[in-house]
């Protein structure tokens, strides 16, 4: 519900106010690390990128390790160029969590 209301339950963003997630290689990418970087730190983490879309991504770090990880698998298997079915664990969002600074 959090991620549908500026990227859509489609997945296609809004020009310049939200990024379209489909293919992105945020998702797509082996190593979800860079995404889960992402989700808990929002937009800031792209630095100037980030200016390229009217909204800024929040920080979701409210959410918990268990909802982050079901978020971020969820993204990857269904919005992934090429679907990534192995899940993101709780344990992988933790190291992301606990991870000083920038991706």
């Amino acid at each position: 519900n959090t991620c549908a209301t500026c990227h859509m339950a489609d997945g296609g963003g809004v020009p310049n106010l939200q990024p379209s997630i489909i293919g992105s290689g945020w998702i797509s990418a082996p190593d979800p690390q860079p995404l889960l970087s992402l989700i808990l730190r929002g937009s800031a983490i792209l630095g100037e990128a980030a200016k390229a879309y009217e909204n800024d991504m929040a920080p979701q770090d409210h959410l918990t390790d268990a909802e982050i990880a079901a978020v971020a698998t969820y993204v990857r298997q269904h919005f992934a160029g090429t679907p990534v079915t192995v899940p993101v664990t709780p344990a992988e969002v933790a190291i992301a969590r606990n991870r000083p600074g920038l991706p």
